[in-house]
């Protein structure tokens, strides 16, 4: 019984740290702080001791994440409503600014970079007529958003690295107009062709 309580309790006393994660170390709630520097000690992957009880370990994946989302309604100059689906690429590049920050939710960052890319989208897209945004002139709106976002989230400790839009949509109300509006129009020239002879 003795030898297996020492080793629950050795195993309690070791903490994994996976490649592609870094970690940091909470001592009674509260960062461990490198005493040369002043700043959170980062961990990096490997075995690492902790005490038991005292020491809880918070690990973060570090690698490029992908969030995938799509917006709501969004209008632009010529009053034209669209939905966009895009995507964005993004890593956490600072772990102790992004605990501090948002506690360390990947959850919660993702819902604050999804509202401040919304924002910046509709702020562009504000700005073009529907057919700047599906034309060419696509490249220049995604680099103007990715500099607005970028500049956005550095205080939260991660890095956007890419931002793309996947497909641009008409709600559906409007798609069915066009098609009946393009139905009609075909049809008034089936007749013409018709009455010609």
């Amino acid at each position: 019984i003795a030898l297996l309580f020492l080793g629950l309790i050795s195993l309690s006393c070791v903490y994994t740290i996976k490649e592609g994660q870094h970690g940091l170390l909470l001592r009674l709630g509260k960062l461990v702080v490198d005493k040369k520097t002043e700043q959170p000690r980062v961990y990096n992957p490997g075995l690492h001791i902790k005490i038991p009880f005292i020491h809880v370990p918070r690990i973060f994946d570090t690698r490029l994440q992908t969030l995938d989302a799509k917006t709501e309604l969004i209008t632009t100059v010529n009053k034209k409503d669209v939905k966009v689906d895009y995507y964005v690429k993004w890593r956490i590049t600072d772990i102790a600014q992004f605990y501090l920050k948002n506690n360390g939710s990947q959850y919660d960052l993702e819902k604050l970079l999804e509202q401040k890319l919304n924002a910046s989208l509709r702020d562009q897209f504000g700005k073009r007529k529907i057919t700047e945004v599906v034309s060419d002139d696509r490249s220049e709106t995604m680099a103007q958003i990715r500099t607005s976002v970028i500049q956005s989230v550095a205080p939260l400790g991660i890095q956007v690295v890419d931002v793309r839009i996947k497909r641009i949509d008409l709600p559906d109300a409007v798609s069915q107009s066009i098609f009946r509006q393009m139905r009609a129009e075909r049809q008034q020239v089936a007749n013409q062709r018709r009455a010609d002879g």
